[in-house]
């Protein structure tokens, strides 16, 4: 079958399926259509992925496991295959939607509204534009919430710093000094495993649950890691590159801890 042209009037508020057969879907080549001046190679693309994760969340991992004790720490990696598992599904949903509708590339919203407006069922289709915005206002949430989360870390530590210093000064001290002095305690000076708690709360749980997904999740990333990647048929092995580098180092981060 001949290659499909990638027909106008599919996109956001107006998606259409124009794959009426398996053989039609396969057919459309979504790749030969992306405009990616520079696209990534599988290296950029699992850097982008771990970066995506690794941020100041994966430094609060020890207070993760303070709040639900040491019996959490099995649900690290279970949480890790959880989450790849549903980005996985994700991008392949998106991958599906490219093809059905002769659309190169979707934003995350774009997916969501793509998916129901093209459900067969038109009293789910008709929902597809308020998906969507929901979509956008949950992100935002995520994102915002993340962004304001790391004010309330940086003040809070400043605050340890410089409440017991009259006069407190930071002159001649470079951050990668304070990184290296930071993993020297870590690792000299903290407490050992025993009189550390096995269990604690339920509430206490819920708060490890967002703390850990918190810091391992990159699922705002994902769809625009595969819309710019070169070979979009290996992003299943970015996606779990990238995630069992990101738990590697959280282990790392909570043995450093001696949890």
């Amino acid at each position: 079958m001949e290659q499909c042209a990638q027909p106008s009037g599919g996109g956001r508020g107006n998606w259409k399926n124009f794959a009426s057969t398996q053989a039609e879907e396969d057919a459309y080549d979504y790749v030969k259509f992306r405009v990616n001046p520079k696209p990534t190679g599988f290296v950029g693309s699992v850097a982008h992925a771990i970066k995506g994760a690794l941020g100041g969340g994966i430094l609060g991992g020890h207070v993760a496991f303070m709040k639900a004790g040491l019996i959490a720490a099995p649900c690290v990696f279970l949480f890790g295959v959880y989450m790849t598992y549903c980005l996985y599904m994700l991008v392949t949903s998106a991958q599906i939607l490219f093809r059905r509708t002769r659309v190169s590339s979707m934003s995350y919203p774009d997916v969501g509204e793509a998916a129901m407006a093209c459900f067969p069922n038109p009293s789910v289709a008709k929902w597809a534009t308020a998906f969507r915005y929901s979509m956008d206002a949950i992100i935002c949430i995520d994102l915002f919430g993340a962004c304001a989360c790391y004010q309330l870390i940086i003040a809070k530590s400043i605050k340890q710093l410089v409440e017991n210093t009259q006069h407190p000064t930071m002159e001649g001290l470079g951050p990668v000094l304070c990184v290296l002095v930071t993993i020297y305690y870590a690792m000299q000076f903290n407490p050992s495993m025993s009189g550390l708690k096995v269990t604690t709360t339920a509430y206490s749980y819920f708060e490890f649950i967002g703390m850990s997904v918190f810091s391992m999740s990159c699922v705002g990333v994902v769809l625009p890691i595969e819309n710019n990647m070169g070979n979009p048929k290996n992003f299943p092995k970015v996606l779990v590159t990238g995630k069992i580098i990101r738990i590697d180092l959280k282990f790392v981060v909570l043995r450093l801890c001696n949890i």
